[in-house]
């Protein structure tokens, strides 16, 4: 994350947003074998996802 930050602040890049969602995931949000995240990871994400874009009201009705 602070890779992507440390770029983003050389390299600005309009509406580009980073969100850490190391914290939501737990050991088992993970496969086991290759340590890709499996769905019910990546439903925590999207949740996440969600309620940020939510929050910023970034889908506005036109």
């Amino acid at each position: 994350m602070k890779e992507f930050e440390a770029y983003q602040a050389i390299h600005p890049a309009d509406r580009v947003y980073f969100v850490n969602v190391h914290a939501l995931l737990s050991r088992s949000d993970y496969f086991t074998i290759d340590d890709h995240i499996n769905a019910g990871g990546h439903a925590k994400i999207g949740a996440a996802m969600a309620e940020l874009i939510q929050k910023n009201n970034w889908l506005k009705r036109p």
